[in-house]
Formats: C-alpha cells, structure tokens, sequence
C-alpha cells in the first residue's frame, strides 16, 4: 500500500513550487528596488558630508583671505614684504689717524736704495711695485688692524677716490697711516695731518 506524501497547504506550496502571481513578483523587485537605494544613500552621504565640509572650508578660508564686509582682511602671510631700504647695509667705519707720506726713495724705503725698481715688492713680498708706480696707482701702508686689500678713503690723496692698504712698514702702527707717492718732494709737500678716513665695506 503506497504511502501518500503529505500536501502542502496551497500558500506553502505556492512558495515552494514558484511564483504563480504577477503582484507579488512586482512586490519583491520594488523591494529589493528600494533596498539597493538605501544602500547607495548610505554610501553617498558620509561623501556628500565630505564635500560639503570642504566647501564649508573653503569658502572660510576665502573670506578669511579677502576680509569680511566691514572687517579688514586677514594677512596672507606672517613674512613682512621687503623692500630695498630694508636690506642690512655694510658697515662704514670712521677712523682718526695721523696719515704721512713716503716714495720709493733711499730716503723713506731704507734699505731698497740698491734694488732695482723692476724687483722691489711690497705688501710682504706679494706685490710688484713698479706697475703701481708706472701706472700711478694710490695705495697706504697701514698697521695689521688694517687688512691688506682695505679700501680706504683719505681726504686730500688720489683725489678722494678709494684706495687700497697694499703695503706694512715697521714705523706704521696704531692709528698712523702712510700714503704712497711717486716722489720725494711730493711726500716732502703732503708732511703729516691728523685726518677723517673712511673705512670702505
């Protein structure tokens, strides 16, 4: 005797054998429809959150830069802008010194009587000096406080253009300066001033 198999109710059976009606098929996809929706919604917002706090940003930092109606606008930068004037100038320093003379004579080089003007050196043995003398070039020999390459102005010598400290002298000390000339009445004529000189940067 063949056992009959148990029949399902009519919805159970329905549901389990297909969809038989067309609403309910319409009622799944708007809801699975509807489903797909609030996803990409909940996606979406954190981004739409996103680009509207920049927005928000960016429109602050724009009236922050051009200045509120009523209100001064804000500094764009903390750096003050530079002008020429404002560049640190070099120091010029002004010295009181007693300034003689001397020339390439017996007289005031002692010891160079005997060496020919092609080989006499000055400023330690590193400066020829005929092409000075030939090319009538003003210089000093000044005291170590003075570098060698100093340029210096003196009021009344090279007709108060800069010159340089090329030269040292063993008399040559403090605050005494000698300028050089071509001849001994020349140096003889300058004698010894207690003078202004300007110590160029």
């Amino acid at each position: 005797m063949r056992s009959r198999r148990p029949r399902l109710s009519k919805p159970l059976r329905t549901a389990a054998g297909g969809l038989t009606k067309p609403w309910m098929a319409l009622a799944l996809i708007l809801a699975a429809t509807a489903l797909t929706g609030d996803r990409s919604t909940a996606q979406e917002r954190p981004r739409q959150g996103a680009r509207q706090s920049q927005a928000v940003s960016d429109e602050r930092g724009a009236l922050a830069a051009v200045g509120a109606p009523g209100k001064s606008a804000a500094p764009v930068s903390a750096v003050p802008p530079q002008f020429p004037g404002d560049a640190k100038q070099p120091l010029v320093r002004k010295l009181r010194m007693r300034v003689t003379a001397y020339c390439p004579c017996g007289k005031c080089c002692d010891g160079y009587a005997d060496v020919p003007m092609s080989r006499r050196m000055i400023g330690g043995g590193s400066i020829r000096l005929q092409p000075l003398v030939r090319d009538n070039v003003g210089f000093a020999a000044a005291p170590p406080s003075l570098p060698i390459g100093t340029r210096l102005i003196i009021p009344g010598y090279h007709g108060g253009r800069p010159v340089k400290v090329l030269d040292r002298g063993s008399d040559i000390h403090g605050q005494h300066l000698d300028v050089f000339m071509p001849t001994h009445q020349q140096a003889l004529a300058w004698g010894s001033r207690m003078l202004t000189i300007t110590v160029c940067p």
